[in-house]
């Protein structure tokens, strides 16, 4: 599991400074690492499930022909091998940790929060800097008018009006340096950015939620199969053949649609993996 850097880094902190993309690596960093490690659990699925098909037609071509009519003692023998090979191997699906979903959960939720966190600490830096830029800007023409009515109500202006353009100009020259340290589009570029990574991984908690569901249902399935074949055959009478038989064929469709279901679930999974990272790197490219 990724470890994470402080949320919130200290430079933000600071009225007078302004966050650089830099400033943010480690988010982006942690970012595709996580995409990167999601990627490699949804091609690991794959072939699991080309694995379980694998499996699964073997003992499905031998049930294909005793349901054909052709229910012969050479037949059974074949089914009854094939199902001592489906017994003995291992559930593809048991080799996907389910710790390794928990713990890739965990970062997707740690990241998730802190890319939200920081994302909103931006938006209210920037709408800060907005309002403060707004008030000095009445605070300078609000001075300047009541030094023209000092000006003409006094005939000494230039000595009253004096000090106070002085203050005025210090005012100013704060507000050019406000303006040139925090610029509200970079800040705006930056939560933009956050945003668009926060989405992506909120997109890749829901997949991986649902993935994990279907994975756990198809290895209950998986282990069902497992145990009826080693029951059959170690008791090796036709009759116990027949009811795996009926068996298969009755839970026949049920296990094909969850494999494919998982199948597209991991398709969807890439597509919102690849379209989020796309839409990031154009963040982080304007």
């Amino acid at each position: 599991m990724s470890s994470f850097p402080p949320p919130f880094p200290p430079i933000l902190l600071s009225p007078y400074s302004s966050p650089s993309p830099s400033d943010f690596n480690h988010f982006f960093t942690n970012y595709f690492e996580i995409t990167l490690e999601a990627s490699r659990i949804c091609e690991s699925l794959l072939t699991n499930i080309n694995q379980a098909r694998k499996n699964h037609l073997r003992v499905k071509k031998a049930i294909n022909r005793i349901s054909g009519g052709g229910a012969t003692d050479e037949l059974y023998h074949l089914l009854h091998k094939n199902l001592a090979f489906f017994a003995a191997q291992r559930n593809p699906f048991s080799a996907t940790n389910p710790e390794r979903f928990l713990d890739l959960r965990e970062s997707h939720a740690v990241m998730f929060q802190e890319l939200t966190r920081t994302c909103k600490k931006l938006k209210r830096r920037t709408l800060t800097i907005k309002l403060i830029k707004k008030s000095l800007a009445s605070l300078i023409l609000m001075g300047f008018g009541a030094l023209v009515a000092v000006a003409l109500a006094h005939c000494t202006a230039g000595l009253a009006v004096a000090p106070a353009l002085a203050v005025l100009a210090l005012v100013a020259k704060k507000m050019r340096r406000l303006e040139r340290s925090c610029d509200e589009k970079r800040l705006e570029g930056l939560a933009a950015k956050l945003d668009v990574a926060a989405r992506g991984v909120f997109i890749m908690i829901n997949d991986f939620a649902t993935m994990r569901m279907i994975v756990k249902r198809l290895e209950d399935e998986i282990e069902h199969r497992r145990f009826v074949a080693d029951v059959c055959v170690r008791k090796g009478r036709k009759e116990t053949l027949r009811e795996v038989v009926r068996e298969f064929q009755v839970h026949e469709s049920c296990f094909v649609e969850q494999l494919e279901e998982l199948e597209r679930q991991i398709c969807l999974c890439f597509l919102d993996i690849d379209r989020s990272k796309r839409l990031l790197v154009r963040e982080m490219v304007k």
